[in-house]
């Protein structure tokens, strides 16, 4: 059997098309992936804000009311 170019040329495309990008290249997945993951960053960063706010805020009214029943009141 006997391979025409066409065969040998579209051979070449398909095993190119499968092979990893070349390094320093970032395919359009991996782009995404990292914009998703900055995204969820940044919303989760307020959040997470809040929550150790909360916290001592906590924390600060525990301690103001152990203060009050030491002092008897």
């Amino acid at each position: 059997m006997r391979l025409s170019p066409i065969h040998v040329a579209l051979s070449c495309l398909l095993l190119t098309a499968c092979s990893d990008p070349p390094p320093g290249e970032e395919s359009a997945l991996d782009q995404r992936a990292r914009k998703a993951t900055e995204m969820r960053d940044t919303m989760q960063r307020p959040i997470d804000k809040a929550k150790t706010a909360d916290d001592a805020q906590k924390k600060a009214a525990e301690d103001q009311r152990k203060a009050l029943e030491d002092q008897g009141g």
